[in-house]
């Protein structure tokens, strides 16, 4: 299943949706520190590579890709750093393979699998 295409300029597709979905937080919920920056990115990435591949029928390599291009590093002072994680790679993922009705149009993808509670 191929996934479904999204706008990008440069701020990771992720973040781009976020920023133009109304009632979305327009910045970070709470401030992180480099390490707990990486980690938190790293993680995610992981995450919404999984769903892609396991959801998505993306490739390995291809789901590496778009976790990247959903998760891109931003710089401490970036004003937007962060903002993607207010939402887990679960709903990034199926927003991009499904659609953002997901959880009406597919309510049985509303909640993470218990495969994917195991690696999160």
């Amino acid at each position: 299943m191929a996934a479904k295409s999204s706008h990008s300029s440069g701020n990771g597709e992720c973040v781009e949706v976020a920023r133009n979905r109304p009632g979305t937080i327009t910045s970070p919920p709470h401030d992180l520190t480099e390490a707990e920056y990486l980690d938190l990115l790293q993680a995610e990435r992981r995450a919404y590579a999984w769903v892609m591949r396991h959801h998505g029928g993306m490739s390995l390599p291809a789901s590496r890709a778009a976790a990247l291009r959903c998760y891109p590093y931003e710089p401490a002072g970036h004003p937007h750093r962060g903002l993607v994680f207010h939402d887990e790679a679960w709903h990034w993922a199926m927003s991009r393979i499904h659609g953002e009705r997901y959880p009406v149009e597919h309510p049985e993808l509303a909640d993470p699998s218990p495969e994917y509670r195991a690696l999160t």
